[in-house]
């Protein structure tokens, strides 16, 4: 009875559901929308297909970033190109008065020849002398100048940045003479209408910007940047640490100059600089420190006393400085390839730090120089480098075992000298090496063909040397 009961139940279930699913879509969806008390004439919502769902929240604030920032590009282009018009003297953009004009200087201009000296300097730049290039003129030229200048300032532009690119531009115009570019690098740091104008600049990264972008074609042409930028960091005195170096890299950057390339007189005119803005904080600055050492003990760190700590007050001067960084670890890899003993190693200011026999098993079982462990590198040494030292007994002992190890493992001590060139049999069988390799000699003494018996031939090009019978 409960069966049949369960049986019925269970058609009639299924064949509701069949009548509902044979139901047309449009019978359903007016009994849904009486339901919902939607009008006839009204939209239903249930018959509309299906929409996809909007941008999430976060896509939403992108695309808004994205439009603020494609609308901050295009008002930086709108004042660029305002900018550009200002620069443009015949366009006259902002009704400026023309450039003040001079007699004597140039002959009479045409139509588009300008109002500007173009001759050419008569003898070089004579270093720390005012550039003057032109002996008859001297008076006129830097009359010309600084009414440009007065000129430029005197007229009501947007900024003070407006008023120096127009005088930018007039002398990057008229004055393409190398000299007059070394004058006015020069004027701006002289007593000069010229350093009153650079100096009333409310950033001091805006003169970089200002003399880089306008002179540094010109310091490029005659090869004098690191001029160009000896003079730039004068402004930078008495600025933070950080921000000196963080500078001179901008102005490389924007020079266009590889600092992987950079000439130890480059470097040392930088440095001649760093070392008036850091004198309030350094005291002194080593003659033998360049400006790359100083930069290498200091990259990545942040505060300003670390930097004169690890930076300067830790530095320990090169004995018997000579030549470049580069040429240094050029030495100091020719050493280490030729095997001959580095005494300079021995020494600090003159003192002895190590006995012969120590400093003997120290170059032989090539541990670090000033503490005599072999766990790190001479230069990556922590310890103090003043005063005579010892081995203890245990560091003997390691640097012993240490020796011997490497002979066992065939490797060549530090001092030893290379052996003759070996010639072996070309007769594999007559061989006496029993490493699964044989050896033939060409005709060429410096070349030895390895034949290995499991693998492919391998030619190796240069002197052979055996120790303890292994290779």
């Amino acid at each position: 009875m409960w069966i049949l009961s369960f049986t019925l139940v269970g058609a009639t279930m299924v064949a509701l559901a069949l009548t509902k699913w044979r139901t047309p879509l449009e019978e359903r969806m007016a009994k849904r929308a009486v339901k919902m008390e939607i009008a006839p004439g009204e939209d239903n919502p249930m018959s509309r297909p299906l929409q996809p769902k909007g941008p999430s929240i976060a896509t939403q604030k992108l695309i808004a970033e994205a439009k603020e920032v494609t609308e901050r590009l295009r008002q930086l282009q709108n004042r660029l190109e305002l900018r550009a018009k200002s620069l443009d003297l015949t366009g006259n953009t902002y009704n400026v008065k023309p450039p003040p004009k001079l007699s004597g200087l140039t002959p009479e201009p045409g139509p588009e020849a300008g109002t500007f000296p173009t001759e050419e300097p008569k003898d070089g730049y004579r270093g720390a002398e005012p550039p003057w290039e032109f002996d008859d003129d001297k008076t006129k030229w830097r009359d010309w100048t600084t009414e440009m200048l007065l000129w430029a300032r005197s007229n009501e532009l947007r900024n003070r940045w407006n008023a120096l690119s127009q005088f930018a531009a007039c002398i990057k115009e008229g004055t393409r003479a190398k000299g007059r570019i070394r004058y006015l690098m020069h004027s701006v740091h002289s007593e000069t209408p010229e350093k009153e104008a650079f100096e009333k600049l409310d950033n001091t990264i805006q003169v970089w910007e200002w003399c880089i972008r306008v002179l540094a074609p010109g310091c490029r042409d005659w090869g004098e940047e690191s001029k160009a930028i000896r003079r730039l960091t004068t402004y930078q005195r008495g600025k933070p640490v950080r921000e000196i170096l963080d500078n001179v890299a901008y102005a490389t950057k924007v020079l266009g100059l590889d600092p992987a390339r950079q000439t130890e007189a480059f470097r040392m005119n930088i440095r001649k600089d760093l070392q008036l803005a850091l004198a309030q904080r350094l005291g002194k600055w080593p003659s033998d420190l360049t400006l790359s050492d100083f930069i290498e003990r200091v990259e990545g760190v942040e505060n300003e006393q670390k930097i004169v700590r690890e930076g300067y007050m830790n530095w320990t001067p090169k004995p018997n400085f000579k030549g470049s960084a580069e040429t240094q670890r050029e030495k100091s890899v020719n050493t280490r390839a030729t095997n001959a003993p580095d005494e300079r190693k021995r020494q600090n200011h003159g003192v002895k730090l190590w006995s012969d026999e120590d400093w003997a098993l120290i170059k032989e079982a090539g541990a670090c120089f000033n503490c005599g462990w072999a766990n790190h590198r001479t230069k990556d040494c922590k310890k103090p480098r003043e005063g005579f030292k010892t081995l203890s007994q245990e560091s003997t002992t390691f640097l012993r075992e240490r020796i011997e190890r490497k002979k066992k493992n065939g490797w060549r001590s530090r001092g030893q000298k290379d052996q003759q060139p070996m010639v072996l049999n070309s007769d594999c069988k007559n061989s006496s090496i029993e490493t699964g390799l044989c050896a033939e000699a060409s005709s060429s003494p410096e070349t030895v063909r390895w034949i290995n018996t499991d693998s492919d031939s391998i030619t190796i090009t240069g002197q052979i040397a055996l120790v303890d019978s292994e290779i």
